[in-house]
């Protein structure tokens, strides 16, 4: 599979945070995030992953799977994975959501209504990089998710 993200069971201190060491698999790359337990916990994690993986299928749009929940009442930013779906290839980008930014409040049931169509270029002119894996690692991975939720 050259698309995977996983979330691992228990939290090492991450920084005097309680967090959970995810990985995302993207080809043969692979980057390391901390998925902090303060406000969702693993099961949420992976539950929000698979409905958001879900809704991007049905409406080929895009997928936002944040890897960073804290409080919003309280958060300045999430990091997110956002799936832009084209065709048979799944385009990756990570990003960040700015709390603050959201008008009139973040609400975390609707994080895919805060990225518009997927951009390739940012606002300096600069490329946005972005990975590229088959629509089939996606739907392996909705599989995995599934399974994995109801354990």
């Amino acid at each position: 599979m050259s698309f995977e993200i996983l979330l691992e069971k228990e939290p090492p201190d991450h920084f005097g945070v309680q967090a959970l060491r995810g990985f995302i698999r993207l080809g043969d790359q692979e980057e390391c995030f901390f998925a902090p337990i303060s406000f969702w916990g693993r099961q949420e994690y992976l539950s929000s992953w698979y409905s958001l993986i879900c809704f991007g299928l049905e409406g080929r749009t895009r997928s936002v799977l944040v890897t960073s929940m804290l409080d919003p009442e309280f958060a300045n930013f999430l990091m997110v994975w956002v799936l832009y779906f084209v065709e048979e290839s799944v385009h990756i980008q990570n990003n960040v959501v700015f709390t603050n930014d959201v008008v009139p409040g973040f609400n975390v049931d609707d994080v895919n209504s805060y990225f518009g169509a997927r951009e390739v270029v940012n606002e300096d002119g600069d490329r946005i990089y972005e990975w590229v894996v088959p629509l089939s690692d996606v739907l392996s991975l909705k599989e995995k998710l599934n399974a994995e939720i109801n354990i």
